[in-house]
């Protein structure tokens, strides 16, 4: 029989404890299971890598995937020291290193909107700025606003907003640079549909909703 190729999955603590009773937790490790039995159907193995303890030996798999490395954006300069150990030791990522690194950073909203894409209107500004985070309801034109980290996953320190609402706290605001979209209605109502392609042709489609009352449709919430 051929030998096994090794998956590693990057994962965090935080999601996988074997213990936890968070609902969440309970989640993750679901999809992580039926992810890891696809995978064994076809002769490969999956095994957790507990990213943020470092000293890892990349080379021992022939391909890492982030997926489940949801704490990024709190350890960003970790994260990217493992994307660079990983490249060193010439391991493939998936998805591959160029996508990873543009796809965290979500001022590319701002450069997609510059050159005529079909998203929502963008505005980064810094989250310490709270004159520029108020004067965003008139330069957008809205009475409700959705400020975002321009890093960040899940929903973290992000804050609907409405015009004559005081500002959240500090804590509660992105950490440094925002983003800042008009709130759009039909994803509290309706949700967000997301479109999967793989290799370049479309592979499937769902609706990520929210909960009763609530706006995010993240698994975590919705």
């Amino acid at each position: 029989m051929t030998k096994a190729a090794q998956f590693g999955m990057m994962v965090t603590h935080l999601y996988f404890d074997e213990a936890s009773q968070d609902i969440y937790s309970d989640l993750v490790w679901q999809q992580y299971r039926q992810l890891e039995a696809a995978l064994a159907k076809r002769n490969i193995k999956l095994s957790q890598v507990f990213w943020e303890d470092g000293n890892i030996n990349w080379a021992q798999f022939d391909l890492i995937t982030p997926l489940m490395a949801w704490n990024y954006p709190q350890n960003l300069d970790k994260f990217l020291a493992c994307l660079d150990e990983i490249e060193a030791a010439n391991i493939g990522l998936a998805n591959p290193q160029k996508f990873v690194r543009g796809n965290f950073d979500k001022g590319y909203l701002v450069r997609l909107a510059a050159a005529g894409a079909p998203v929502p209107p963008t505005l980064e500004v810094s989250a310490d700025d709270s004159g520029a985070i108020l004067d965003a309801f008139d330069k957008l034109n809205c009475n409700e606003i959705i400020i975002k980290p321009r890093i960040g996953a899940g929903a973290w320190r992000q804050a609907r907003l409405k015009r004559g609402e005081h500002l959240p706290k500090r804590e509660d605001l992105p950490p440094d640079f925002a983003l800042i979209q008009p709130f759009i209605e039909s994803v509290g109502k309706q949700g967000e549909l997301s479109i999967l392609f793989m290799g370049g042709e479309f592979s499937h489609a769902l609706m990520k909703t929210p909960k009763a009352g609530d706006y995010r449709t993240q698994t975590r919430w919705g």
